[in-house]
């Protein structure tokens, strides 16, 4: 068995290190040396750090570093946490692009994303769609599928254009759906 098989066994999630000189992101077993109590100041420091990437004066220059290392390090749970977080709320665009152009699987988080189209404005409905038809694998179960599709048409409900914007994703469901 190899160290990633041992890591989803155990299902350990990032921890995140920083100090004064440096920030560190450990995937896996932590090293002995590091504090772990310091893990929720050094998460927001590593979430910071990826705002400043994504959306700062020299995004264009780091971006494709930044997205590779994302997909090296399978960081879509970082990603979800960071398009939680009311305080990145104004980053949620790039955030959303930074999902899909990352290559992760995402099939796992349909629901979440389905339900971030609610109170999505046109431009992150065509970010979720792209997520959903280009990192959502499938097939998904009937259930989750139904649940997805519903919100989505929530979504879209009194509003002609975003559901537009979230036919393609729907339609894109109800093929990869398992009955």
């Amino acid at each position: 068995m190899n160290n990633d098989d041992d890591n989803k066994e155990k299902n350990i999630s990032p921890f995140y290190h920083h100090t004064d000189n440096f920030s560190s992101a450990y995937f896996g077993k932590i090293p002995e040396h590091v504090n772990p109590s310091a893990s929720e100041s050094g998460e927001n420091a590593l979430m910071a750090s990826v705002i400043s990437l994504l959306a700062g004066p020299q995004k264009n220059e780091h971006r494709p570093e930044l997205l590779a290392l994302l997909r090296s390090n399978k960081a879509d749970g970082l990603l979800l946490k960071m398009l939680g977080r009311k305080d990145y709320l104004k980053y949620r665009k790039e955030l959303l692009a930074a999902c899909w152009e990352s290559g992760l699987d995402f099939s796992k988080h349909l629901s979440f994303f389905a339900g971030m189209t609610l109170n999505a404005d046109y431009e992150s409905c065509i970010e979720i769609t792209t997520i959903i038809t280009e990192c959502m694998q499938g097939p998904f179960e009937k259930e989750t599928t139904e649940a997805a599709i519903s919100e989505m048409k929530r979504a879209g409900a009194n509003d002609s254009v975003k559901m537009q914007l979230l036919e393609t994703a729907i339609t894109f469901l109800n093929i990869r759906s398992v009955t």
